[in-house]
Parts: C-alpha cells; structure tokens; sequence
C-alpha cells in the first residue's frame, strides 16, 4: 500500500509542476519527523544542476540528487564532520536518513513535504515565516486573546 502512496505522490508531482520543480529552489526544514526543527533550522538548496548543499543544522551537506519515477533520489552526500548537541545530533541524523531513501515529495506552493509517516519533512521557502503552533488547550480553545477575531 505504501508503493501505491508513493506512486500516487510521484504522479501528483509530475502532474502539477513537473518532475523538474524541484531544480533550482532552496527550502527551510521547518519539520522531521513529526516533530519542530530546532534552531538553527536545517537548510537544503536544490540546484539547478542537480547539486544539492545546505545544512543539517549543525553541520554543512553536499551531494547529488535526480528526480527518478516521481521519487526524490539523493546520491554521494557527505557532510562535514562537528559535533553538536545531542539533540541537534539526533535531528541531523533524522534528516540524513530521510535523504538517504528514494522518497516521494511534493511541491505545493510555498511548501515541499518530502517521505511520509514518521519519516516524512515538511520544507518552506526561506522567507516563509513558520506559522506558530499554539496548543488546543490553551486559550484558542476557550475562545481567548489568541482566537481568531478576538480582542
């Protein structure tokens, strides 16, 4: 069933942008996993030529990268070698076993959502500002200051 969600992902691309949208765009990590990137946020730059660099957040990535049947496919990448938090670590690590798959993606406006389920990345442009997560139970819920059309 995931071949055919990944088929289906791959056709939406294909259909909507063409295989080539992905040339030439840089994106923000907004998202790994299902959980907020941590600061600094990753940052991957998809070339026109095929290169693909950026950052893993701690450490600066490099590689190559083609669009084969609809799926995002990421070769001979290497970073460089720093260390950081654990955390930071643990992100990086997420992020290079996301790139390290063929993945399906899609490009919808301003935002790129590359994998699905728990592996899955949710990309924007860099001058996307991310729109702030604010918990059910707080005061949206009760209708207060923060709920739309308030005061």
């Amino acid at each position: 069933m995931a071949e055919n969600a990944a088929d289906n992902v791959g056709d939406n691309v294909a259909d909507n942008v063409g295989d080539n949208a992905i040339h030439g765009t840089e994106w923000t990590v907004q998202e790994l996993g299902g959980e907020v990137t941590a600061l600094p946020k990753p940052q991957l730059s998809f070339g026109a030529d095929g290169r693909l660099t950026g950052t893993t957040g701690v450490n600066r990535l490099m590689g190559e990268f083609e669009v084969r049947d609809g799926l995002l496919v990421v070769g001979n990448a290497a970073t460089t070698r720093m260390a950081g938090p654990p955390e930071a670590m643990a992100q990086e690590q997420r992020l290079l076993e996301l790139l390290g798959a063929e993945q399906a993606f899609v490009i919808t406006g301003d935002r790129l959502e590359i994998g699905d389920g728990e592996t899955a990345a949710l990309l924007v442009r860099p001058s996307i500002q991310p729109v702030p997560v604010v918990d059910a139970g707080e005061d949206n819920a009760a209708g207060g200051a923060g709920a739309p059309g308030t005061t």
